[in-house]
Parts: structure tokens; C-alpha cells; sequence
């Protein structure tokens, strides 16, 4: 069997394994995407956006800490993106996510010991809010 062939069934079964679930190129790569006025956004695009744009944050000015550090928090405040509700209206869910996944961030585990970059819910708190709020502005649900 030469390789155009077995690349063709690869092809060929993936694409009937994501019908049959209904998965979207999103679900397949693992990455959560939401649909907005312009079309889907990915967590991947999100990401870019942000790694462009954070060091004109003011958190992140103030604090001198890289991306990286508040990657978690932006993934957070994307992922979290609730069409009609706001960010206040979701916080405490949010911040249970965020230190639920994110052990390293919560003061007093094992984790945070070891952790190099910790990043505590206060200090990513504004990271998050900035993704879903742009989350909303690109979806409509808030006014620009």
C-alpha cells in the first residue's frame, strides 16, 4: 500500500469518526474556539492576540511578568466566555476553574512550593477579565 493511499483512509476515517460525534476542527485539535461577529476564534488565535498585546497591559506593565505567566489567565477568561453574562456575574466560577487547574497558583500546596512562575487567582484576575471581555465585545454580547 503505498503512502497517498493510507494518507487517504487516515483522512477518510478521521472524518468519519468527527461526524459521527459531530466534532469540529476545534474539538479535534483540543482547543476550545467561539464563534464571534467575524467568525470562530481558537484558543491558539486568542493566544497570539494576547502574547502581541500583553505587554500593553497595565498588569502586566506594573507587574514586569511575562505571557507566559498569564497565559493561564487569559486561557481562563476564554474558555470561561459566557454569551450574556458578564464577568463579574461569572468570577467565582472562573477563579474555582482557574485554581482547580491550576494548583500551582493557589498559596500553600505542594505545587506552589515548586512552581518558578506561580501566579495567584489576584494577580491573573485581570488577565482573565481582559479575555472575556474582549470575548464579549467580538461576539457582540457587550458594547465596544
Amino acid at each position: 500500500m503505498g503512502t497517498s493511499s493510507v494518507t487517504g483512509w487516515r483522512e477518510t476515517f478521521s472524518m468519519s469518526i468527527k461526524d459521527d460525534v459531530g466534532m469540529t476542527e476545534a474539538d479535534e485539535r483540543g482547543m476550545p474556539s467561539a464563534e464571534t461577529n467575524e467568525g470562530a476564534t481558537t484558543l491558539t488565535q486568542e493566544a497570539a492576540y494576547w502574547r502581541a498585546k500583553h505587554a500593553s497591559q497595565p498588569y502586566a506593565r506594573e507587574s514586569g511578568r511575562p505571557f507566559e505567566d498569564y497565559e493561564r489567565g487569559y486561557r481562563t477568561g476564554f474558555v470561561g466566555f459566557r454569551r450574556g453574562t458578564t464577568f463579574s456575574e461569572r468570577e467565582a466560577e472562573l477563579r474555582a476553574a482557574y485554581e482547580q487547574d491550576h494548583p500551582a497558583e493557589v498559596p500553600g500546596t505542594m505545587q506552589h512550593a515548586m512552581s518558578t512562575h506561580p501566579l495567584r487567582w489576584a494577580d491573573a484576575r485581570a488577565a482573565a477579565a481582559a479575555a472575556y471581555d474582549r470575548m464579549a465585545q467580538l461576539t457582540g454580547a457587550s458594547e465596544p
